[in-house]
C-alpha cells in the first residue's frame, strides 16, 4: 500500500476489516484476500457488477485447508475461475513466455498460496502444465479486468523491494488501473 500511494501510481487505498456494503465503483482496484472472500466480506454479486461495470479486481489466495469453506471454490465460476484453497502451493515459479503481466515474473516464490484454475487469460502454471492449478491468472470481464494470485507473496512489502517484484507490481497495477478505460471492440462495429 505505501509503494503504491506513492509516484508513479499514487494509489490512495482504503482498508475494510469485516463485510463492506458500500459502492465499490469509486475504487479503481478492489484488492481482496480469499480470508475475506471466506468471511463474507464483499458479495460475490458486488465483485462480479463491479468488475463487468469496468472495475479491477486483485484477488490474492491463500491455503486455507480444511478450513476453506465449500462456497469459495465456485465463488468466481461465472468467470471460469475456481479458487481451491484446500491445495496447498508452495515454491519457486518460473515466468513463461513474454506476456505483458508476466515479463518481469522471474523465478517469483509462492508461499502457503491455493491452486487456481480459470478457462482462458493469461496464467502462469507450475511447470507450463494446462489443465492443472496455476499461480497466476489475469483476465478480461465485461469491461472489467480480473488478477489472481496463489498467494500475496509476490506483492508483499519486502519482496516489492526488489526490482523483479516491483517491476511486476507497476505491470500488475497499471493493467488493473486501466479497467474500463482500454476497453476491447466488442461488437466489432469500430
Amino acid at each position: 500500500g505505501d509503494l503504491l500511494a506513492g509516484a508513479p501510481f499514487l494509489f490512495s487505498h482504503v482498508e475494510a476489516h469485516g463485510p463492506f456494503s458500500g459502492d465499490l465503483s469509486a475504487y479503481s482496484v478492489v484488492v481482496l484476500t480469499a480470508v475475506a472472500a471466506a468471511q463474507g466480506a464483499l458479495t460475490r454479486q458486488a465483485v462480479l457488477d463491479y468488475v463487468a461495470g469496468g472495475g479491477a479486481l486483485l484477488f490474492l489466495g491463500a491455503y486455507l485447508g480444511e478450513a476453506a469453506p465449500p462456497g469459495l471454490e465456485t465463488w468466481l465460476a461465472p468467470l471460469d475461475i475456481q479458487i481451491m484453497a484446500d491445495v496447498r502451493v508452495d515454491g519457486r515459479y518460473a515466468g513463461a513466455g513474454d506476456a505483458y503481466l508476466l515479463r518481469h515474473w522471474k523465478d517469483f516464490e509462492i508461499q502457503e498460496g491455493c491452486a487456481i484454475r480459470a478457462a482462458q487469460g493469461h496464467t502462469l502454471t507450475p511447470g507450463g502444465k494446462r489443465g492443472g492449478g496455476a499461480v497466476f491468472v489475469a483476465r478480461e470481464y465485461g469491461y472489467g479486468r480480473i488478477a489472481l494470485l496463489a498467494s500475496a507473496t509476490p506483492l508483499r512489502s519486502d519482496a516489492v523491494r526488489r526490482p523483479g517484484e516491483r517491476r511486476f507490481a507497476q505491470d500488475h497495477f497499471r493493467w488493473l488501473g486501466h479497467a474500463g478505460l482500454e476497453v476491447a471492440d466488442a461488437d466489432g462495429g469500430g
